[in-house]
């Protein structure tokens, strides 16, 4: 309860701070790269801080309740995201493998078999081969977002929108597999390490990127309304004001 009073204060934060953003109220006013780079990079922080605080906050406050009635242990709540500070790549990010992964891994269990009987059953690829692994990788990625379209197209009824849902989780795949060929053309021309700043950098990058189109139909679509109804930021800000 502790941490979910924590990320419901951390997610009311964000809510102050991303209603000074019209690209991210709705309706929106302007695109999130209207006023420049820095600030389509602060939109997209935004978003990502907005979606893992309201889903952090949720799956706290739901184990607690959980645990409180008898029905679950401590042990069957683990935490919801991984450890952020290690995201160093876009692989990692959306958690690619399962003992590295900082994105929830909700839809694993579902897409990942569906994925792998598409591979084995149906193309009968190499198994472990190049051509399987990036075919998977690409299937998961695809499925993921018809998982998404399908929850955009119960909202908005837009058939654009719903399909810009599975080019953007496609993307990603192709975005890890660029990633794993810069890795390897590095290693062949001797880097064997590169500063954890400069993963950073590639990662908010690439999200600075590839978000956008994501990001804008959901507001269209009044999807991103996340924040608390109460704002215990907002009435300490009236009080100072």
């Amino acid at each position: 309860l502790i941490w979910a009073g924590f990320y419901y204060l951390l997610a009311d934060l964000v809510g102050a701070i991303t209603r000074g953003s019209p690209a991210l109220q709705y309706p929106p006013t302007e695109s999130l790269h209207a006023r420049g780079l820095a600030w389509q990079v602060a939109n997209v922080i935004l978003f990502w801080l907005t979606l893992i605080t309201f889903q952090d906050r949720s799956h706290m406050l739901l184990s607690a309740v959980m645990v409180a009635l008898g029905l679950s242990d401590p042990d069957d709540w683990p935490a919801y995201f991984g450890v952020w500070p290690n995201t160093t790549s876009i692989r990692t990010f959306w958690g690619v493998q399962t003992y590295l992964r900082s994105w929830h891994q909700c839809l694993r269990r579902s897409i990942q078999p569906q994925s792998k009987y598409f591979i084995d059953r149906v193309l009968r690829l190499p198994y472990n081969s190049v051509i399987s692994t990036y075919t998977e990788l690409f299937a998961c990625f695809f499925l993921s977002g018809i998982y998404h379209a399908l929850g955009d197209w119960l909202v908005q009824r837009n058939r654009s929108t719903a399909l810009i849902n599975v080019k953007y989780f496609v993307l990603q795949a192709f975005g890890i597999m660029l990633e794993d060929f810069l890795i390897s053309l590095g290693k062949r021309i001797g880097i064997k390490k590169v500063p954890t700043i400069v993963s950073y950098v590639w990662v908010v990058g690439w999200m600075t990127v590839t978000c956008p189109m994501w990001i804008e139909t959901m507001v269209q679509g009044n999807i991103f309304s996340f924040a608390p109804n109460v704002s215990v930021v907002g009435k300490l800000l009236d009080i100072l004001a």
